[in-house]
This record gives C-alpha cells, sequence and structure tokens, in this order.
C-alpha cells in the first residue's frame, strides 16, 4: 500500500522559491544541453511527483518513460522501490522537468504540504547511456557490505543524505561511488541545485566483478550517524541557526563530543548540540559545567538534568566568549 501524495499548491506564490527556481532551471538546462536526461525518483515516502498533470501527460504522450531499477535488497519493498523517468528529449519533457525542480526545491526547503518530508524527487541525470543500463548501474551502488559481512542497502540517492557523503565515506569509498554516479546533480538542503565535483559520464565497470563497498565498524558506524546529524540539522532553524556546508562537520563534533562524556543517547545528543552551536563548541570546558557533566554520569542522570542549572544569562556569557574560544 503506497503512502498518500501530497498536492502541491502552486496558489501562493513565495518570491523567494520562485528565484530559487529560475536559477535552479536555468542551472539544469545548461547542464542538460541537447542531452537526455533522467530524473531519479524515491517514493518512500510518497510520489507527488507522480501524480503531477505535466508528468502524466508526458508519460502518455511518450515524451517520458518509466524506467525501473534492478531489486536492490529484500527490505525495499517493490511498490516504494526508487526508479527513473527518462526524457529523450529536455525541451519535449521540459513541463515535467520543470515541475520536478519545483517539487525538489519544495521539499528541501520544507515548503510541502499536510507534513509530507520525503524527497522524492532525488536527481537528474544528463546522459546518453540508455535508461536500462543507467538504472542498472544505480543499483549496483546501492548494495553495499555492512561490518560482519551483511549486505545491506545503501541510499546514496537521498539528498540529505548525499550532502555527508564527501565528509563521511572513506575517501576510497566516495572516489568509487562519485565515479559510478557520474553526471549526477541535485538540490541541496539549502535550496541549491548541485553536481558532483567533477561529475562527468560515469565510469565503465567490470560487471563480472564484485563491485559492493565494503565497511567496517568506523566507517560504518560513521554513516550510521547521518541520520542522528540530519536530526540536529532539522531543529537547527529552530534555533536561529542556517543550514550552510560548513555546519555539518560542527554537528558530527558536537555528537562525538557528547559521546566522549558518555552521554549517548539521541535527547542527550540533541541537547548537547543545541549548547554547542548556539553558545559555544566547546561549553564543555566550563569548569562548572564539566563539573556538572561528571556528576551526572557517576549519578547515571541525562544531559539535560545535568545542565538544568545553568540559567540564560551564563549561556548568554558563553556565547559572547566565542570568538576568544575559551569558555
Amino acid at each position: 500500500m503506497t503512502r498518500p501524495v501530497p498536492a502541491v499548491d502552486m496558489t501562493e506564490p513565495d518570491p523567494a522559491l520562485q528565484a530559487a527556481l529560475q536559477r535552479a532551471l536555468l542551472q539544469l538546462r545548461e547542464v542538460i544541453g541537447a542531452r537526455p536526461v533522467s530524473i531519479f525518483i524515491d517514493p518512500l515516502l510518497g510520489d507527488p511527483l507522480a501524480a503531477h498533470p505535466d508528468t502524466v501527460q508526458c508519460l502518455a504522450s511518450g515524451a517520458a518513460v518509466v524506467q525501473s531499477l534492478p531489486r536492490i535488497h529484500a527490505d525495499i519493498d517493490a511498490a516504494r522501490a526508487p526508479y527513473l523517468i527518462h526524457a529523450p528529449s529536455e525541451p519535449a519533457a521540459e513541463r515535467l522537468i520543470n515541475a520536478s525542480v519545483d517539487i525538489a526545491l519544495r521539499e528541501a526547503t520544507n515548503r510541502m504540504p499536510n507534513g509530507y518530508r520525503g524527497r522524492c524527487v532525488c536527481a537528474w541525470l544528463p546522459d546518453d547511456t540508455a535508461p536500462q543500463a543507467t538504472a542498472a548501474r544505480l543499483a549496483r551502488s546501492a548494495a553495499v557490505i555492512a561490518p560482519h559481512g551483511r549486505a545491506h542497502p545503501f541510499r546514496y540517492w537521498d539528498p540529505r543524505v548525499r550532502w555527508h557523503l564527501p565528509r563521511v565515506l572513506p575517501p576510497g569509498h566516495w572516489q568509487r561511488l562519485r565515479s559510478r554516479l557520474g553526471n549526477w546533480h541535485n538540490i541541496t538542503p539549502m535550496g541549491q541545485l548541485e553536481g558532483l565535483p567533477g561529475s562527468s559520464e560515469a565510469a565503465a565497470s567490470d560487471e563480472t566483478q564484485d563491485q559492493r563497498l565494503r565497511f567496517d565498524d568506523a566507517a560504518w558506524g560513521r554513516l550510521k550517524d547521518v541520520t542522528l546529524c540530519n536530526k540536529v540539522l532539522a531543529l537547527c532553524p529552530q534555533w536561529g541557526i542556517a543550514l550552510s556546508n560548513s555546519l555539518p562537520p560542527l554537528v558530527e563534533q558536537a555528537i562525538n563530543d557528547c559521546r566522549s562524556h558518555g552521554f549517548d543517547t539521541e535527547q542527550d545528543i540533541l541537547v548537547y548540540c543545541a549548547c554547542a552551536l548556539t553558545a559555544h563548541p566547546r561549553f564543555d570546558r566550563h569548569p562548572a559545567v564539566s563539573a556538572a557533566l561528571k556528576e551526572a554520569r557517576t549519578m547515571g542522570a541525562s544531559l539535560q538534568h545535568a545542565l538544568q542549572g545553568f540559567d540564560n544569562s551564563f549561556w548568554q556569557q558563553l556565547s559572547a566568549s566565542r570568538q576568544s574560544q575559551n569558555p
């Protein structure tokens, strides 16, 4: 059973969104040129593009076709498996491509209705390769080996995950994945069109060899932390912090610092990150905070319990000392 598809309300134009849409469309058209383009769709949490009138019209007219990806993993239900919409000619599918960019921007900037938080429009791949070959290559890239030899699906295509991969993957893994993805372009969480660094046509691979990425415990743990990092990043606008490319490394460092003090629940980490990002990245070095953390760990108490005795004026003073980096 598929999830309800949220309708996109276009009746109230958003000037910032419209400006971002025009920039992204101009950039994407320049990247596509005269080549065919495939749109990578992930319907896991819904598929608003599938029901869009321009998608329906393009598919009915033959201006675009659906290309399924081969089965990636038994845990990914066929009804919610990713697929491609392939347009042999960009001009013939212009309205579909416009709609896909509009939806991707709304998804990235949380402007979709009814609390929808999916990312169905993941990427555009301008490529002369046959769509069947592109789909097979992308599916192979999603099969990885977790620690202890377990096969596991790797949802690299989600823009919220893709954003972190150059930082969290071992360098060799990232280089191999990047070479397989080829001319991959997606909308970042900041609402900007971005291509992979040095992106080009995908490198050919030897299909007779096992090409799956293999992870040890440390690399797998860092990849799994992307979910936790994204939960923190989702809260940053509420904390008055704008998303930027420099923010995820700071969040990752705060998560590690929190764990180094022995606090490892999700709630502990969210509290720690809020303090580190809004007051001071090394607030834990303040003598009073350090003593409170140690006492809480001895008692088995939460981080929130440890910090409840510090009032707003204390955090404001720490924030004021941020430039000196000396809490």
